[in-house]
Order: structure tokens, then C-alpha cells, then sequence
């Protein structure tokens, strides 16, 4: 049987290394903290795309109800489509470094009072390039949640309802403070004058892309700073600091990406939003680059 074993929830890449060192962003008008009350109270704004030196990284689509229909990301050749009637249905493929369009599909999806996933059947097929089915899998998958809507829980199973994997969010004051995999154990960390998360927007390098679509769990309370990683020896090795400025309603504007702690070697991403009624929800969603990173759906996948 084709399995997949989730590994890291934290996704690390060695594109970044590629692309040189830092660029400079005119942010004349940009805030280094979010404003108290979140700036315009009326603004609500929808993340279409995320860029960097103007090219776009990832692409959002939504319906007329505010909620995401479809993520592109090309730099992970990695696609989201979410339809909602007549019942909810979740779509993802990305291609591996074999060449195999991988499908995962999420069907007779339950969902909990506040709207979030609590679980699905799912149906993973890897088509070859000649169209040929390589595998092919049934399954389902659970999410746990604490009294605060934060994800704690992800069960993987196997058709005949054995669990195949189990993988665990551990939250401290409404932030994420570690996720615990097979595997690999990542820390979150927040610096003393840690920065609120106005808008609870989930941001990009913290953790997967599904939970930022709204659809399981909220987001931190305040922005991640640092993250690290445990090695075999137990040495917890620095994997990447973030650090961020604001527009005038608080939403993240820029983000920047250090990929050392001294400060030579960053990336720095742009966030454009649309502005919507005051009513409609807040949907962000940042997306991960692909380069010498685990499958994007090792996370809801069975083992090898």
C-alpha cells in the first residue's frame, strides 16, 4: 500500500538561499506596531495576493460570501479548490519531485458549531504523467480543537478505521508554543513585546496551509517571532525569525523573512488586499514555497 508519513507542520525551504540577500520595500507609510482597536474598526480585507518584488507568489479566489474558493501557488505547483453547495468539498493537488499529480480529496466533511472542520473521508490518488493511476487510497481524517477554537488535535486513519498517525498542537495563553509530529518537534517563540495579532490572521512559515482558510482553528494571539526545531541530540536549532509592519488598519503589510540571526540573509513579502463590507469575515491566507520542503499533504496523509 502507498503511504504518507507526516512529518514536519513547520516547513522549511532552501529556495530562500537562492535568492540572495534582503531588498529594500518603500515603507514610508508603514507601521512597525498594529494600532490599538485595530485602526479603521469598519475596514475588513481579504488577502488576494502575496508578492515579492511584484511578482505574485500566490493568487486567492472567493465567492460573493467572503469565503476562499481557490488558492493558487505556482512556486509549490500546488492548488486549492473548496466548493461549499451543495455540500463542502475540498480539492488539493500538487505535484512531487517525481512527477506525480498528487489529488486529495476531502468529502462528507463534518463541521463543529463555530464552522470548523471536524472531520472528513478522504480519497488520495497520485496519477503518473501518462495519466495512469500510481496509487490509491481511502481514509479519513479527524481535527481536535480546545475551548479557545485552536487546533490541538490531527488523527490520520486507514480505510478499516485503524489510525495510521497522530500529530498534536500544544497552545500556552492562546499561542501556539509547539507542534509534535513522528518525527520532528518544531517551538514557536514570541519576543517580550510580542506584537497582537489584530485581525488573527494565520501567516505563511508558521504552520500549514489549510488552517488559513478559517476552516481549522484560530490563529495565535500574537505574531510568531521565532521558530526552531528540535535535532536528534535535543538541541533546539534556529530556523527563522519574523518580523512585520502594518498598514493603517493593522493588517500585516510586509513581512519579512530572516533566514539568520544576522540579519544577512532575508526575503521580504508584500500582503495586497481587497476591502470588503464591515460584515464580512476576515479570511488571510500566506502560502509556503516549495524547494526542499515535506509534501504540503503529508499533513492529512497515511504513512508509507
Amino acid at each position: 500500500m502507498k503511504f504518507i508519513k507526516f512529518t514536519y507542520l513547520f516547513l522549511l525551504w532552501g529556495f530562500f538561499c537562492l535568492l540572495g540577500t534582503g531588498c529594500t520595500i518603500n515603507d514610508d507609510d508603514l507601521k512597525d506596531t498594529p494600532s490599538q482597536g485595530g485602526g479603521n474598526s469598519e475596514a475588513r480585507k481579504l488577502l488576494k495576493n502575496v508578492t515579492y518584488f511584484g511578482t505574485p507568489m500566490l493568487k486567492l479566489e472567493y465567492d460573493t460570501d467572503s469565503r476562499v474558493t481557490k488558492i493558487e501557488d505556482a512556486v509549490a505547483e500546488l492548488t486549492i479548490d473548496i466548493s461549499y453547495e451543495p455540500v463542502c468539498k475540498i480539492l488539493i493537488k500538487e505535484y512531487d519531485n517525481n512527477g506525480l499529480e498528487e489529488v486529495l480529496e476531502f468529502s462528507g466533511i463534518g463541521f463543529n458549531e463555530d464552522g470548523s472542520i471536524s472531520g472528513a473521508n478522504t480519497h488520495e490518488t497520485a496519477y503518473e504523467p501518462n495519466g495512469h493511476i500510481f496509487y490509491e487510497e481511502m481514509g479519513s481524517i479527524r481535527f481536535g480543537y480546545d475551548d479557545n477554537h485552536h487546533l490541538t488535535l490531527i488523527n490520520v486513519y486507514n480505510e478499516d478505521g485503524t489510525l495510521d498517525n497522530s500529530s498534536q498542537l500544544v497552545w500556552e495563553d492562546n499561542l501556539l508554543t509547539k507542534t509534535v509530529t513522528d518525527d520532528q518537534t518544531t517551538i514557536y517563540n514570541y519576543d517580550n513585546d510580542a506584537l497582537q495579532n489584530v485581525h488573527g490572521q494565520w501567516v505563511a512559515w508558521w504552520f500549514n496551509s489549510l488552517t488559513l482558510t478559517g476552516l481549522i482553528g484560530d490563529a495565535p494571539a500574537y505574531l510568531v517571532s521565532e521558530v526552531r526545531e528540535l535535532d536528534e541530540n535535543g538541541k533546539l536549532d534556529l530556523i527563522t525569525q519574523f518580523r512585520y509592519k502594518f498598514d493603517a488598519d493593522s493588517y500585516i503589510s510586509t513581512m519579512q523573512y530572516i533566514m539568520d540571526s544576522d540579519f544577512d540573509d532575508m526575503m521580504v513579502f508584500s500582503f495586497n488586499y481587497e476591502t470588503v463590507r464591515s460584515d464580512d469575515p476576515t479570511i488571510t491566507f500566506h502560502a509556503p514555497m516549495k524547494e526542499n520542503r515535506p509534501s504540503f499533504m503529508n499533513l492529512f496523509k497515511r504513512k508509507h
